[in-house]
């Protein structure tokens, strides 16, 4: 495995881990919405949904950013862990 598979794979925990109860990770993706040159883009999609049905996503420049940024929406709205969840 990469560096880079290898530190999103943590990163991806250790989000999973302070989301709220009821929420979890759906995925990171990529912004373009086609493979057209007009429709690619270079940064990072990260989306987390709750139990219902509710879901809350951000965007940076890479993965472990856009993790990052999901984490602090969460915390500007209070609902951020103060402590990792189980693991």
């Amino acid at each position: 495995m990469s560096n880079d598979t290898e530190d999103v794979l943590r990163a991806w925990k250790a989000a999973a881990d302070q989301l709220p109860p009821g929420w979890s990770l759906d995925g990171i993706r990529c912004t373009s919405t086609g493979l057209a040159p007009g429709e690619r883009g270079d940064r990072w999609r990260a989306v987390a949904v709750g139990a219902d049905g509710a879901s809350l996503e951000a965007t940076a420049d890479d993965p472990q950013g856009a993790l990052d940024e999901l984490l602090a929406r969460f915390a500007q709205r209070g609902l951020a862990r103060t402590t990792p969840g189980p693991t």
